[in-house]
């Protein structure tokens, strides 16, 4: 079970842990952005 894990590890990439981390961190820097941008 432990070498099928690792192989899909190499074949997949990241965890779902990793995924949701990196969305969120990129959903918050859009809303940072958002924030400071002029109204013209």
């Amino acid at each position: 079970k432990r070498a099928r894990s690792d192989e899909n590890a190499v074949k997949f990439g990241r965890t779902k842990a990793e995924k949701a981390r990196d969305s969120g961190a990129a959903d918050k820097a859009g809303r940072h952005v958002d924030g400071h941008k002029r109204e013209t």
